[in-house]
C-alpha cells in the first residue's frame, strides 16, 4: 500500500459541502491569497501538504494522520452530514431544535480539533515556540540537578533543538485527549445558533475554517479572541448554506439565548451585508486560500 504522503489539514469530506459533483469528483473555487486569482479545483487537490502530521522519530510516523483519517474526519462528516439533513427539512417548525446536545457534545470535538490541525495553528505553535522553550529548558535543568543526572545539559540541548521532537511536541498537545476535552467544554457551553441562507448567495470556507471573531470590532485575526470574552463568536461554516455561530450567552444580554440550537433563516437580499461580513472575514483570517461553491462568492468580497 501507497505511504500517505499527501495529507490534509482540512477534510474531503467536508470540502465537498462547498462544491459541486463531477461524476466522481467534486469541485470548489478556490481565491489564492498570493496570487489574488479565483480558479477551479478538485477537494484532493486543496488544503493539503506533503507529511504535514508525520513524525519521523515515532515508531509509526503515520500515526497522526491515521488517527484524523480514521477517527476523527469519518465523524466530522457525519454529525455535519445529519445537520444538513435536518435543516432541509420543509416540516421544520421555527422553534424546533436542529443541534442536540449529543451532536453539539460531538461537534465541539471535532471543531476544536480542525482548529488545531491546520497550517494556521502550526505557525502560531511555532512563533510561541521561542518564548516557551527557554522556560523548558530551564526546568529540564532543575530536574536534573535535583535528581543527580549527569551530562544533562547536553542532551536536554540537543532535545530541544531537534525539529522532530518540537514537531511531535506540538502535535501532541493539539490531540491530547484530556486538553481536547477541557477546551472542548468552552464550545460545548455556548449559544449556538444555526445560520440557513434561503436564496442566491452563500456561505465560504477556507484553509482554517474554524473562526474566532471579534463581533465588536468585526476582527477575526487568529490566536487574537480567546472564548472566555462575551463578544468572541466562533464561526464554522458547514456548507453553501449553512453557518454554524457560536455566541457567549451573555452576549448582547443574551438576546440571542432564545435561538440555541434553533436555525435563523436569512433571506439572500436582506441580510447581504452580513454574509459578505462573515465571508470577508473567513477571506482575511485564513492562511492562504477560501472555498467556494461558485466564484461569484468571491467576486461579490474582493471587488
Amino acid at each position: 500500500m501507497a505511504e500517505k504522503v499527501r495529507q490534509h489539514t482540512v477534510p474531503k469530506v467536508y470540502l465537498k459541502n462547498f462544491g459541486t459533483a463531477r461524476k466522481k469528483n467534486t469541485y470548489v473555487y478556490v481565491y489564492d491569497k498570493d496570487s489574488q486569482k479565483i480558479f477551479q479545483s478538485e477537494i484532493s487537490n486543496v488544503s493539503v501538504e506533503r507529511n504535514f502530521y508525520r513524525l519521523e522519530a515515532a515508531s509509526d510516523p503515520l500515526a497522526v494522520e491515521d488517527f484524523y483519517s480514521r477517527f476523527v474526519e469519518p465523524q466530522t462528516g457525519e454529525v455535519i452530514a445529519e445537520i444538513i439533513k435536518k435543516a432541509s427539512l420543509r416540516v421544520l417548525s421555527p422553534n424546533a431544535d436542529v443541534i442536540s446536545l449529543k451532536t453539539r457534545a460531538r461537534l465541539s470535538f471535532y471543531m476544536l480539533y480542525q482548529a488545531q490541525r491546520g497550517r494556521v495553528a502550526k505557525d502560531y505553535m511555532v512563533s510561541m515556540t521561542g518564548s516557551v522553550l527557554p522556560v523548558v529548558e530551564q526546568k529540564a535543568l532543575e530536574y536534573a540537578k535535583t535528581h543527580q543526572i549527569q551530562n544533562a545539559g547536553a542532551l536536554i540541548s540537543s532535545l530541544l533543538s531537534d525539529e522532530n521532537v518540537l514537531k511531535a511536541a506540538r502535535i501532541q498537545a493539539s490531540i491530547d485527549p484530556n486538553r481536547i476535552r477541557n477546551l472542548a467544554y468552552y464550545f460545548y457551553d455556548r449559544c449556538w445558533i444555526l445560520y440557513q441562507i434561503i436564496g442566491d448567495a452563500e456561505f465560504i470556507t477556507s484553509d482554517n475554517p474554524v473562526m474566532f471573531a471579534n463581533n465588536a470590532t468585526k476582527d477575526a485575526s487568529p490566536f487574537e479572541h480567546g472564548l472566555s470574552s462575551n463578544t468572541t463568536v466562533v464561526y464554522y461554516p458547514l456548507s453553501d448554506k449553512l453557518m454554524l455561530a457560536l455566541y457567549s450567552y451573555e452576549y448582547a444580554d443574551g438576546i440571542l439565548n432564545r435561538f440555541d440550537s434553533r436555525i435563523i433563516r436569512l433571506e439572500a437580499a436582506k441580510e447581504k451585508r452580513f454574509i459578505q461580513l462573515v465571508n470577508s472575514l473567513q477571506l482575511n483570517q485564513c492562511k492562504k486560500q477560501a472555498f467556494a461553491k461558485s466564484s461569484a462568492s468571491f467576486t461579490s468580497i474582493i471587488e
